[in-house]
């Protein structure tokens, strides 16, 4: 009997035991199956994050990206600067003869600019094309492409200077045979250097000029020439913005075409002035000197030279301006060697208190040219007097967009018939540089 209990509390334990861990299986299977679902909605989530993730740096390195490009445009744009110039002229007499010959013509610019500008550097280069259209006589239309250089550099007390240009221009044949129409084009080539030591009070100034002209067709052999000039320039401060100098220039002139007669020949000449501020309201420079020119076929030019190039500010926002100059120059008529040319330049530039965008700027002029007396005694002496005036107003429209209003007479009354003339332009131009 007792052996029959112990076999049933056996018996119940083992069957509690077993339900017991049914019960536990199930939980376990119950919780497998709650942390399987835990698990793939973690991963769906941790997956969801890590898409938007590396969509939102796709983004940003995409808006990273972009400006960077700004940043590279922008720092692209702080140097090259891209203009357009587009000026429209009615003009009465466009060879400059003593019958005259009207049109409207529109010159169109395009062009880019490089600048850089540092504490003791300075670069500059501009380069473009003047592309000029003619509305009647449109045969007359012209292409003339240019480049320019410029450099101002300082290195402690010395400095380096350079002036370079290449372009084509444009001038009536009648500049080179009375009364004569059309055009010739010719290039034109400049270059200049100067290399400077400041010592204290005193600056020595060495430089170079090297200036080519290449005419094109008929007139290319008798004026196609080249000049150079190698020059010694020396200074002394009076002031802190005021020097004294005195230079010294040797002057080649050749033509390498070697027109009959000769035209060559070559010149020394001393000048003694003032540069900077000469006085509270003056600026400029004033020089004097003397020139002797000697030419291979003679008819040598021994005379005082003048330059002056100042301006007198008269108010706080006028300034009155003077140029004078008396020199010599290349001659073109009758295969004479030069002419004996004065000039005087006067001009007033204002800009409005009520509008300071706007400008005007006046300038007028009188040369007398002298002609020295020509080898053939049936050839009458030829004296030019020469006169002109321009008004123009100037209005900035934008930072980088203005528009000038223009009017210009001039004037050459020459005591030979074929060389008198009288021009008036009118001209509107529109300027726009990024």
């Amino acid at each position: 009997m007792k052996n029959k209990k112990f076999f049933f509390i056996l018996i119940t334990i083992l069957y509690g035991s077993n339900m017991a861990f049914a019960k536990e299986g199930d939980a376990v299977t119950k919780n497998k199956e709650s942390m399987t679902i835990y698990l793939d909605d973690y991963e769906g989530k941790q997956k969801a994050i890590e898409s938007s993730f590396k969509e939102a740096q796709l983004k940003t390195l995409e808006e990273l990206s972009r400006e960077e490009k700004s940043e590279k445009l922008d720092e692209l744009l702080r140097y090259w600067h891209p203009y357009l110039e587009i000026e429209t002229k009615y003009e009465d007499n466009i060879y400059l003869t003593p019958s005259r010959s009207s049109d409207v013509i529109t010159t169109y610019t395009p062009g880019i600019k490089f600048i850089s500008l540092g504490d003791n550097k300075h670069f500059e280069m501009d380069a473009g094309a003047k592309l000029n259209s003619f509305y009647h006589h449109w045969t007359n239309n012209t292409q003339n492409p240019f480049i320019t250089f410029f450099v101002d550099n300082t290195y402690g007390r010395n400095y380096l200077k350079l002036d370079e240009a290449f372009r084509y221009e444009t001038t009536p044949n009648s500049s080179i045979v009375a009364d004569t129409s059309g055009f010739n084009v010719y290039q034109y080539n400049v270059f200049n250097l100067k290399v400077g030591r400041e010592m204290n009070l005193f600056s020595i100034e060495p430089s170079v000029t090297r200036n080519d002209y290449f005419y094109r067709k008929d007139f290319k052999r008798d004026n196609s020439y080249n000049e150079t000039i190698p020059t010694l320039t020396g200074y002394y401060q009076i002031a802190p913005k005021t020097r004294l100098l005195a230079e010294y220039d040797h002057g080649i002139v050749r033509y390498p075409k070697k027109p009959s007669p000769s035209k060559d020949n070559s010149y020394n000449q001393f000048w003694f002035g003032i540069k900077g501020d000469i006085t509270t309201k003056i600026n400029g420079f004033m020089k004097a000197g003397y020139q002797f020119r000697k030419f291979n076929n003679g008819g040598d030019w021994n005379k005082p030279v003048l330059g002056f190039d100042l301006s007198y500010q008269f108010k706080e926002r006028t300034s009155i301006l003077l140029k004078l100059l008396k020199t010599t120059a290349q001659s073109d008529y009758n295969n004479q060697n030069y002419y004996e040319r004065n000039r005087l330049d006067l001009g007033l530039v204002h800009q409005f208190a009520s509008n300071p965008k706007l400008l005007f700027r006046m300038e007028s002029f009188y040369e007398y040219d002298d002609f020295p007396s020509p080898v053939d005694p049936a050839t009458k002496e030829r004296l030019d007097n020469l006169f002109g005036i321009s008004t123009a107003l100037k209005y900035d429209l934008q930072r980088w967009f203005y528009t000038l209003l223009k009017y210009e007479w001039k004037e050459d009354y020459s005591n030979l018939d074929a060389n008198t003339y009288v021009d008036h332009i009118m001209s509107i131009k529109f300027v726009g540089i990024f």
